[in-house]
């Protein structure tokens, strides 16, 4: 990939389990010249093509087979032949288009430039331990923009890096941690779930673990306690928060942080501001409202899409996340909810994160859960929570939703309480980086 990228070419970064009509899309809204893939992708390119919807300039593949250049003979070739590309303008020329998770809306290019991609690797040094010493299990794909920028910025710091599918099953997981010695897992909540849940169920230990980086999506307090019990010599337990605009780190707790309520600090070159979410205008310390930014990180654009960058980064420069967070007194940053997943119930604001939380903190039969809003007559709004249970949970089912409701309506205000009703459900929808399609829930 990044071989590609010393060429000159652009990588449009798609994930390996879309469909042959979603590739599709994303080919033709990345105006791809050249296809990589490898031998178990290349079905669905070899359909596209007899279907007539190719017109490729090359395809390359790490392998044998007609009509692809393999890619694996490439480092046998005269360097000679290499001619290093010459970027004279860093940042408007892209390095990579790599497309969101599309949770709130439809999927969108994000522009990343050969100075964001950079300037990546100077703010994500800060977030670094031990150099040297550490070695890293990344669980995110490369075609992520999350595995394709943080994977190479611990290495280019020093970290050992051992890149792992997050579909592995846990047998493999745990012998990979073994066998390398990892000692940092960087990894999404709905992973480190999987991992607790087998530690405890086969007793298997994973003793070289000692710090664990969470991204991608928010982490209950439950499973912040979970983890300090089955990694038994945890010192450090991290939710850092970025997202895919951003092309890096925008908020990171403090070294050897074992608190996962906080997302911590800004990180080095970046500036915050938070804006109330009706008005836009600034506010102060401990009041929610949208997180603002500016980084040499962000991206130059959505990808073909000049209205919807202009909606993100407003005339002043500033990036608006689309997040709904706060700081204190001291400057440490917290995580609310999404501005477009806040529920709007009689005339109040209900974030569906601490309806989540208090639901899995008091009812321990809860394997997830999602709340989400759905629309009311009366009220705008109202909340609405989708379950899945565990499967040794036996009550029935009825008198498990009425203690859910009862729980909330015990804590919480009259327009958080859960009058949309609880639906138990096999799986929750989510999104390949792990975060809850609210959309689907709606729809169901």
């Amino acid at each position: 990939m990044f071989g590609f990228v010393f060429a000159g070419a652009t990588l449009v970064l798609s994930y390996i389990g879309l469909t042959e009509d979603e590739l599709l899309s994303h080919i033709k809204d990345g105006d791809v010249t050249h296809i990589l893939t490898d031998f178990k992708n290349a079905k669905k390119v070899l359909n596209l093509q007899e279907k007539g919807s190719l017109n490729m300039k090359g395809l390359f593949m790490n392998g044998e087979l007609p009509g692809f250049i393999d890619v694996s003979k490439l480092p046998a070739s005269d360097e000679s032949n290499f001619v290093e590309v010459d970027v004279p303008d860093p940042a408007n020329t892209l390095a990579a288009i790599c497309y969101t998770s599309g949770t709130t809306a439809l999927s969108k290019g994000v522009e990343i430039t050969h100075l964001s991609f950079v300037a990546n690797l100077y703010t994500s040094k800060a977030c670094m331990t031990d150099e040297g010493a550490d070695v890293l299990l990344a669980c995110y794909p490369l075609t992520f923009a999350s595995g394709f920028q943080y994977i190479i910025s611990a290495a280019c710091n020093g970290t050992t890096c051992v890149v792992v599918s997050p579909m592995m099953m846990f047998d493999r997981f745990a012998e990979v941690i073994n066998k390398f010695q990892v000692t940092t897992i960087s990894s999404s909540p709905t992973q480190l779930v999987y991992v607790a849940s087998e530690m405890r169920r086969t007793g298997v230990q994973l003793n070289s673990v000692r710090k664990i980086n969470i991204g991608g999506t928010t982490p209950s307090e439950v499973l912040s306690k979970t983890l300090t019990t089955v990694f038994g010599d945890l010192r450090c337990l991290r939710n850092n928060y970025s997202l895919s605009e951003a092309c890096g780190l925008v908020v990171f707790p403090p070294q050897d942080e074992m608190d996962l309520r906080s997302i911590g600090f800004p990180a080095p070159m970046v500036q915050l501001k938070f804006v109330d979410i009706e008005t836009g205008k600034p506010i102060g310390p401990e009041v929610p409202g949208e997180l603002c930014y500016k980084s040499p990180c962000s991206m130059r654009g959505y990808y073909k899409c000049p209205e919807k960058t202009a909606e993100f980064r407003d005339k002043d420069g500033w990036c608006h996340s689309g997040d709904i967070a706060y700081y204190d007194q001291d400057g440490r940053v917290y995580y609310v909810d999404r501005v477009k997943e806040f529920i709007k119930c009689m005339n109040n604001k209900a974030y569906p994160s601490e309806l989540e939380n208090l639901l899995l903190k008091n009812h321990d039969e809860i394997a997830e859960v999602a709340v989400a809003g759905l629309p009311h007559d009366e009220h705008i709004e109202v909340a609405a929570a989708f379950v899945v249970l565990k499967k040794s949970h036996k009550k029935d089912r009825k008198t498990t939703a009425e203690e859910m409701k009862k729980t909330v309506s015990n804590v919480f205000p009259i327009y958080k309480h859960i009058h949309g009703g609880v639906y138990f459900l096999d799986r929750l929808p989510r999104t390949p980086t792990g975060k809850v399609k609210r959309a689907a829930l709606k729809a169901h």
